[in-house]
């Protein structure tokens, strides 16, 4: 089964949707039989990526948020930080392309954003940006707040996962104003990119004129 999961890729890439969810369901059946914790989160993972991709065809953006809720309480049992901030992210974009609550598609991304610091990974600039795209309220949650959202999801236990990971930051709440920093420090480059093509743009429609 850990060997057929990973034609399921290359199977999404040629758009052959049939074949790569009757493999996720043949590898589900066996990691079930397994018991096999972490093998049950990957795949719970790429269910969700597979309804997102076939949304508005054969998949169903409701199913890819619940596959992917349950990944995250398989990826918290196993212990796995790193894949625990993936489905986070991906639980976001999920619930954001559903027209979820905007409090709840926060505080996904910014708890994939906390592990991803913490943990000093690289995917932190993706996260940011993905948070510099939103329309940020004036001031972050909480980390009581945040946690209490999250852990909604059977099987999520953030709070306990945070008191694990390295401490680049002392509490969640620095941790959290540290990401908000970097996040409007994101914010603010786009504009400035985006200025000067803005007034390219007025400047041809005033020529027009």
């Amino acid at each position: 089964a850990r060997t057929r999961f990973n034609d399921y890729s290359p199977l999404l890439r040629l758009q052959r949707f049939a074949e790569a969810r009757d493999l996720l369901l043949d590898c589900r059946v066996v990691y079930e039989a397994a018991r096999a914790v972490p093998q049950l989160g990957r795949v719970y993972s790429a269910l969700a990526d597979l309804e997102d991709a076939t949304s508005g065809r054969t998949g169903d953006r409701a199913a890819a948020a619940r596959f992917e809720q349950a990944a995250l309480g398989y990826k918290y049992q196993a212990g796995e930080p790193e894949g625990c901030a993936y489905s986070h992210g991906n639980l976001a974009n999920y619930l954001e392309r559903l027209g979820d609550d905007p409090a709840l598609v926060l505080a996904h991304r910014l708890v994939a954003a906390l592990i991803f610091l913490q943990t000093q990974s690289g995917q932190l600039p993706v996260i940011l940006r993905n948070l510099a795209k939103a329309d940020l309220p004036p001031a972050p949650p909480p980390f009581a707040e945040v946690v209490a959202r999250v852990e909604q999801v059977p099987g999520v236990r953030f709070g306990d996962l945070f008191e694990h990971l390295p401490r680049r930051l002392p509490d969640g709440d620095a941790a959290i104003a540290a990401v908000w920093e970097l996040a409007n420090a994101e914010a603010q480059r786009r504009r400035e990119a985006f200025e000067p093509l803005l007034q390219g743009i007025a400047a041809a429609a005033s020529d027009e004129e």
